[in-house]
C-alpha cells in the first residue's frame, strides 16, 4: 500500500528506496506511477516489484499471453517513469509447489514469448 504510515518511517530512517509491490491485478503503468510519485513524496527510490499473473494457487498459470502482455505493459512503465526500477517476478517457470506459473524462460533454458517480445522492444 503506498499510503502506508511504514513508508515514512522507513525514510526518515535513511531508506534510499522502498519497494511497492505492483499486483497482478491491476494495471502496471498505473500502479507504478503511484509507487514513483509516493517516493518521489519521500524522497527516495521507487523499486517496483512487478508480479507475473498467476491467478488461484490451485491452477497452473500457463497462458503465454497473459504473460507476455504483463512483461510488455512493466517494460512500457519502466520506459515512462526511468526514475524507478522495475522488477520482474518471475525469470525461470516456476513448475513445482504452489503458485506454478510461466516466467520468461523455461526451465530447460529456452526462452517464452514474453522473453521474446521483450527483447524485441524497442524502448528509447
Amino acid at each position: 500500500n503506498p499510503e502506508h504510515p511504514a513508508l515514512d518511517r522507513l525514510a526518515a530512517a535513511g531508506a534510499v528506496g522502498i519497494a511497492f509491490r505492483i499486483a497482478a491485478e491491476g494495471p502496471v503503468g498505473d500502479q507504478v506511477g503511484v509507487a514513483v510519485e509516493r517516493a518521489r513524496a519521500l524522497g527516495v527510490e521507487a523499486v517496483c516489484h512487478v508480479e507475473l499473473p498467476f491467478g488461484t494457487e490451485a491452477v497452473a498459470q500457463t497462458d503465454d499471453a497473459l504473460v507476455t502482455e504483463r512483461v510488455v505493459d512493466s517494460a512500457r512503465a519502466a520506459a515512462e517513469h526511468r526514475e524507478a526500477r522495475v522488477l520482474l517476478d518471475l525469470l525461470v517457470d516456476k513448475d513445482r509447489g504452489y503458485w506454478c506459473r510461466h516466467g520468461l524462460v523455461h526451465p530447460s533454458g529456452r526462452p517464452r514469448p514474453a522473453y521474446v517480445a521483450l527483447k524485441s522492444m524497442e524502448v528509447s
